[in-house]
């Protein structure tokens, strides 16, 4: 009776060898960048008023093209600051995340 069990836990020994070792998908930070250009979703279900809900984005939208706020045509130079503002915060994450993109591949 023990030859078999033997015999057994060797062919699975050697099937484990064979395959290679698993690998996780890597996780990305390519959905906070997503996150940071909507705004649709929250202005549709709660409105340019609530400031508990206010997103980069939505700032840009309701000073440049006005809103609930009060937003006019002279605050169109403020909502491009912000929007130079949000261009620099998905640079540096787009950056990073290249970065430890390259190096990861680099270490396979």
């Amino acid at each position: 009776m023990s030859r078999p069990s033997i015999a057994a836990s060797v062919r699975s020994r050697e099937r484990s060898a064979a395959l290679p070792p698993a690998q996780l998908p890597t996780k990305s930070p390519s959905p906070m960048i997503g996150s940071l250009q909507s705004y649709q979703l929250i202005y549709v279900l709660t409105g340019p008023i609530n400031p508990a809900t206010q997103v980069l984005s939505l700032a840009i939208f309701t000073q440049g093209f006005g809103g609930a706020q009060g937003g006019t045509a002279l605050s169109q130079g403020y909502a491009a600051a912000i929007s130079m503002v949000q261009f620099v915060i998905v640079m540096i994450v787009s950056l990073l995340t290249l970065a430890y993109l390259r190096r990861k591949e680099t270490a396979l």
